[in-house]
């Protein structure tokens, strides 16, 4: 198996046919895309997130049963599977146990990420017992960390169970459950890591400062050694261990402003490049659980650009990107490196799984994620760049309707959550569902966005509500200046800190926007620091300092708050909400909704009992676009499906 993390995880949803009168405001369709059932944009995938045993035997991947996404197993080169679990909410994680014989996944209740590990036995490719909860414990998250190859009767995990806030690392058994203590967090780690051989040997920790401090052991009986502290905008990111435990990759801007890529010799703690470029941070390494060895990395740039340092893994490439369907990313491979589950990602085709056998070098194709979208008819998303008004170079997409003439077209503007994380080039399901309900979508990657040095990310710090939201206006008047849409038909429509995003945008800039849709967005940020679940105690730190401290400074914070601004907020608003989410409470959708209707100021709020951070099952999804393009034709004049 590869030890390969995506750094861009896609959202599976494709659908069912469904027909129904089109209705449009104030445009001709004579040339337009046919408009695409919801669902084929937003129901579960029918298959997706496939993974090979690590044998070489079998395939898993993930497809619908009962409504929610279940794991079904098949044998590596046969067509027919079957299901071999009953989760009644949809599995999003999973793995192979280190022997082949059962599989190991996440879930939570209702979204409320309080994940549980579970198992399920498997014996020739079928269930043997049924799915055990391995660690059932109350208002208790559990991450998955590493699968040991040495130790396949055990996986490596974390828990916050002896203290809320912090997590320590365990070993848990699969046949028996039973824990045992490998590293008890002292206070300030945020993250464990192993070496090849599963044993914890690494580990982040945070700083009274928000730096992060580096630590590694020589084997987990040994005291703890740090490899150096780096200020927060340096990253300081681990990649991995070397196959022989000597070394570590470390991707950090110590000396520069994009992050680079070292070899760090345990030992000495000399540090050697490895890979840098000039324009972006440093992305992932691709190592060989085999061997260890460092096959090759990727960058994130306009698009996402896999290199090769391993001759052998060099010709596996080259060949993949012979195939021309997009950027590639690897699942994961058997332990013999044999057998290697390939995804291909791009904007205009629904992501494509295939098999590659690196005896034969032949791909085979095995599925495609949502079938029944046909490429013809989505549009391609196309990197631009502008100046924004303080002279930063702000990078993006803009996507426009297929079919039609790229002028005066109703605009809606997409900031990514996080916001520390990016918008990347690929197939996304919602900004196809908009354009081909007639809108441009404008995604700007605002200063604040990582994978553009330390200095851009920087410059988001204390700019919440204000110059992270003025690059997004810029991108408003960027487009209205190429022609391309209207400036009276300009939405905002973001998740999370993209909710917060919209608010501000309707708040902040009321002049700009004439429609917003605000998903699990903030609205006061007083309230949403102080409503941090118990596990983000370490992170209050780095928010402290990029957003703003409120035990000193909350006088400051209601000035980036929108929801102290209601009085100037006139555009409808759409808010939806999960009630079960823990990272942004429900109680910041109820305050704003609640204040702006005792304006009169048009809100539909669409409120889940069943969700978290966002809408998981495939009724809710379909429930809130169906929602939302209603909404957004009412106020922008796109297009919509009749009444279901």
């Amino acid at each position: 198996m590869c030890n390969c993390r995506r750094l861009v995880p896609r959202r599976y949803f494709v659908a069912l046919m469904a027909i129904w009168p089109v209705v449009t405001a104030g445009r001709s369709r004579a040339t337009a895309a046919p408009l695409i059932p919801k669902t084929h944009f937003f129901d579960n995938p029918t298959r997706a997130g496939a993974q090979v045993s690590p044998d070489g035997r079998w395939l898993a991947y993930l497809a619908p049963q009962a409504g929610a996404l279940n794991i079904w197993v098949r044998p590596l080169t046969g067509s027919k599977g079957r299901v071999v679990t009953e989760a009644r909410r949809g599995i999003t994680t999973f793995r192979w146990a280190r022997d082949s014989g059962g599989l190991v996944y996440l879930q939570d209740s209702g979204g409320d990420e309080n994940w549980n590990v579970y198992y399920t036995p498997l014996g020739g490719g079928v269930p043997v017992g049924p799915a055990r909860n391995l660690t059932p414990f109350e208002k208790v998250q559990a991450e998955l960390i590493a699968l040991p190859k040495a130790s396949p009767e055990v996986v490596v995990i974390a828990l916050n169970r002896r203290d809320p806030k912090l997590k320590d690392a365990y070993r848990l058994n699969l046949a028996t459950a039973e824990l045992t203590l490998v590293a008890q967090n002292p206070g300030d780690v945020v993250d464990w890591w192993t070496d090849t051989a599963g044993r914890v040997r690494g580990a982040t920790a945070r700083t009274a400062k928000s730096e992060n401090d580096i630590r590694v052991r020589a084997d987990e009986s040994a005291p703890w050694q740090s490899l150096g502290l780096y200020a927060d905008e340096e990253g300081a990111t681990r990649q991995g261990f070397s196959g022989d435990g000597r070394q570590v990759y470390l991707s950090h801007a110590k000396d520069s402003d994009k992050q680079r890529l070292y070899r760090v010799d345990l030992a000495s703690g000399t540090q050697t490049l490895v890979a840098q470029d000039p324009d972006y941070d440093f992305g992932q390494t691709i190592l060989s659980e085999k061997t260890g060895a460092l096959l090759g990395y990727v960058f994130v740039r306009a698009h996402t650009d896999t290199f090769a340092l391993d001759a052998a893994f060099g010709r596996d490439l080259a060949l993949w990107q012979s195939l021309n369907l997009g950027d590639v990313s690897i699942n994961n491979t058997d332990d013999s490196e044999r057998w290697w589950v390939l995804t291909f990602d791009s904007d205009t085709r629904a992501v494509n799984t295939y098999l590659y056998d690196r005896v034969t070098r032949k791909a085979t194709f095995l599925f495609k994620n949502r079938p029944r979208l046909n490429p013809a008819q989505l549009s391609s998303m196309r990197p631009i760049a502008y100046e924004s008004r303080d002279g930063l170079q702000i990078h993006g997409y803009l996507t426009v309707p297929r079919g039609v003439t790229a002028k005066n077209l109703p605009l809606i503007v997409n900031p990514h959550g996080g916001p520390w994380l990016r918008d990347t080039w690929g197939f996304n399901p919602e900004i196809q569902f908009l354009a081909n309900r007639g809108y441009a979508v404008l995604q700007i990657n605002f200063r604040g966005s990582t994978g553009y040095g330390k200095a851009f990310l920087q410059a988001g710090n204390r700019e919440w509500g204000r110059a992270m939201l003025n690059d997004l206006l810029d991108g408003v008047d960027w487009a209205v200046g190429q022609g391309l849409v209207d400036r009276k038909r300009v939405g905002i429509y973001g998740a999370s800190y993209g909710g917060y995003a919209t608010l501000c945008g309707l708040a902040f800039a009321p002049e700009v926007f004439a429609a917003g849709v605000d998903v699990v967005g903030i609205s006061n940020l007083i309230t949403w620091i102080r409503s941090f679940p118990p596990y983000w105690e370490l992170l209050s730190r780095l928010v402290k300092k990029r957003v703003g401290d409120v035990d000193l400074e909350e006088s400051f914070l209601k000035e980036r708050s929108p929801y102290f601004f209601v009085e100037r907020i006139k555009a409808p608003l759409l808010v939806a909400q999960g009630a079960n989410d823990p990272r942004v409470k429900q109680a910041e959708s109820d305050q704003i909704v609640k204040a702006l209707r005792s304006r009169g100021v048009p809100v539909e709020y669409l409120l889940k009992a069943d969700e978290g951070h966002g809408f998981q099952n495939p009724v809710n999804r379909l429930d809130f676009y169906t929602v939302m393009e209603r909404f957004l034709q009412q106020y922008l004049g796109g297009r919509a499906e009749g009444p279901t």
